[in-house]
């Protein structure tokens, strides 16, 4: 089994010294949350080695999400001060380490945070853990993909990866208290301000034949009345709008639903959850569906791409059913009718790799393989 060492040096680490999160930067509240969901069960992983000579990883616990969205990032200096000159990251030069940090604004070079880019060059080596998989697009780009609507943003903004490899777990899509309970800088501000609240705690359902036949939903979506960026309000639009449902078995496509405990409800009540293009490729409705056991249907052609989630365990299409972004835009109700056509045997074979892929990326799962996962990535 391949062995990583944490560094332990309250320097780097920073446990006691907590900062309440700034409202401006509440949006990164579940990425924070999911941050220190990971570090704590890498904590508590029997993978774990107290030798760092038996170590094939090595992983210093900075709480890289939470000092970006808070008033302590002048803390970063120490950081990455005490870990330079650590003989263990010193021998490595950085190589074989990871630097977890999957709020979507940092570490890209586009967005330079003041407080880190003094540092960029001591994480060069490192292997980046995010939501997206930025060296992944740089390569992609230079090989000359496509990414339609986003490609001359991310042309001019994705070219040049901060670090030498990366690692994409998908958008964190909610904060997790079975794990580690919610800590104490998450104040009264911050309840009123998160945009989802803190009581959206999806039950984790355990993908199966049974489960599948059994729901009363053919499809669950429902979206935000917002517009998008990249053009992508259109595909989010198309659902709700240019669908008759004469056609289509019972489902819960809409806008916002006003009950979070009907929305729950109906989300884990599907047989298959349309995950739609927004800002980015990659959505929180992804690793929402597959934690509630729902069959994904990606519409966002460069996903695979952008946000493959654990991509050395995990092959996205084997779990999910990927549907053109063009074809789905021009005639939605169609698209969603051909999953009528899908064999019993092809959807067993999907609800098999989905229980796979609980395990692989819900840090919940009693039989979770996260840890193992993430290691498998970063070797």
């Amino acid at each position: 089994p391949i062995r990583f060492y944490m560094y332990d040096d309250p320097s780097i680490s920073l446990e006691e010294e907590l900062a309440p999160i700034r409202k401006i930067w509440i949006r990164y509240l579940n990425e924070i949350l999911y941050d220190e969901a990971i570090f704590t069960i890498l904590k508590r992983s029997p993978l774990r080695t107290l030798k760092p000579e038996e170590a094939d990883v090595f992983i210093p616990p900075i709480p890289t999400s939470r000092l970006f969205a808070s008033r302590a990032r002048k803390r970063f200096k120490l950081i990455f001060e005490t870990l330079s000159s650590n003989k263990i990251f010193h021998q490595h030069r950085g190589h074989n380490h990871l630097l977890i940090g999957t709020a979507f604004a940092l570490l890209r070079a586009d967005l330079p945070v003041k407080a880190l880019t003094p540092y960029y060059n001591i994480i060069s080596n490192m292997t980046v853990v995010q939501s997206w998989d930025a060296n992944g697009v740089a390569k992609a780009l230079e090989e000359g993909y496509d990414f339609h609507e986003y490609h001359d943003f991310f042309s001019k903004h994705y070219a040049q990866p901060l670090t030498s490899s990366s690692i994409s777990l998908g958008l964190a899509s909610q904060p997790d208290a079975s794990i580690a309970p919610l800590p104490d800088y998450l104040n009264s501000e911050t309840y009123s301000f998160h945009p989802e609240g803190l009581s959206l705690k999806i039950p984790l359902t355990f993908a199966s034949m049974e489960k599948w036949h059994n729901a009363s939903n053919f499809v669950f979506y429902h979206t935000r009345t917002e517009p998008s960026e990249h053009n992508s309000t259109v595909y989010r639009y198309a659902p709700v709008i240019n669908v008759t449902y004469e056609n289509l078995p019972k489902s819960s496509i809409g806008w916002n639903m006003g009950s979070k405990d009907d929305w729950i409800k109906q989300y884990t009540d599907s047989k298959f959850c349309l995950v739609v293009r927004g800002d980015s490729p990659h959505s929180k409705a992804f690793l929402r569906a597959i934690r509630v056991g729902c069959i994904p249907v990606v519409v966002a052609d460069s996903l695979e791409i952008y946000a493959p989630v654990l991509k050395s365990t995990l092959t996205m299409s084997d779990y999910a059913i990927i549907i053109d972004e063009k074809a789905f835009v021009e005639n939605p109700e169609t698209e969603l009718l051909r999953l009528l056509e899908i064999s019993e045997a092809d959807i067993e074979a999907k609800i098999n790799h989905l229980a796979f892929a609980q395990r692989v990326t819900m840090l919940d799962h009693p039989e979770s393989l996260f840890v193992e996962a993430l290691l498998h990535e970063a070797v």
